[in-house]
């Protein structure tokens, strides 16, 4: 009788830097059936769970999926076994990247290459330089010009940048907060709550003051990575966040 012997050697390699076991997966479709981008993908959610355990290294690696991931965080929430599906893509995306093999969807990572590169300039995102620079990079200039003079009339993205003093630490000592009378709790906007998101920000700000809660922004707060932040190495994604927590640290609050 012939033996089948699988090559799970990337399964491991992802298994050994995020902790995520592909073999727990019973291919229940659940992530594939809640995904919102689906339908673009060239491996669905499940299809590629399967592959790395067949050690279908080549199909997982060359596959548009892991780019085009929303990091919804959907699949993760529906996954009876409690896998971190996106944590699982931006492991195969930092893979293809040491591998040097060419991203199955170019513009993706070029787009993310953009975002870290303006969040490392001026230690937040600046939407409307990255969509300028991606445009002037592609020849496409006038590529989604109404969707950004709609979102420009919304006050969904902003003429000017926020400065943060980039992503270098800072020796200035921060001044402690005076104290107020209203509870007070550090407040974290992220870069979306001034721009795309900023119903969601107003929502929360007014949320707070109707229920008499002080937000402090911590003052020179730097991005958190985003989406594309995933994709760096852990050291450097981590000390985005923990120089948000320094700052409120330094200041005296002890809620964030």
């Amino acid at each position: 009788m012939k033996r089948t012997v699988t090559d799970t050697s990337l399964a491991e390699r992802i298994k050994e830097r995020t902790g995520q076991n592909m073999n727990l997966c019973y291919f229940c479709r659940k992530c594939t059936n809640g995904c919102p981008v689906v339908e673009y993908m060239d491996l669905t959610p499940s299809q590629l769970m399967r592959s790395l355990q067949l050690g279908r290294d080549d199909m997982v690696l060359e596959s548009k999926t892991p780019w085009l991931c929303a990091h919804c965080e959907t699949c993760f929430a529906r996954c009876p076994m409690s896998l971190d599906v996106p944590q699982i893509m931006d492991a195969i995306i930092n893979e293809v990247r040491e591998r040097g093999i060419k991203p199955a969807v170019p513009e993706v990572d070029a787009l993310n290459r953009l975002a870290l590169a303006w969040i490392k300039r001026l230690g937040r995102m600046y939407e409307l330089a990255i969509m300028g620079e991606r445009n002037l990079r592609s020849g496409q200039l006038f590529r989604d010009m109404e969707m950004g003079r709609r979102m420009l009339m919304a006050g969904k993205l902003k003429l000017l940048p926020s400065f943060s003093g980039r992503m270098l630490s800072s020796k200035k000592k921060a001044e402690p907060r005076p104290k107020s009378g209203a509870a007070r709790v550090a407040y974290f906007p992220g870069c979306s709550q001034h721009s795309s998101g900023i119903e969601y920000g107003s929502s929360t700000e007014n949320v707070a003051m109707a229920l008499g809660l002080e937000l402090a922004e911590p003052k020179g707060w730097t991005c958190c990575g985003s989406g594309m932040g995933h994709t760096l190495p852990k050291g450097e994604l981590a000390s985005m966040a923990m120089r948000n927590l320094a700052l409120v640290e330094a200041v005296g609050d002890d809620t964030l």
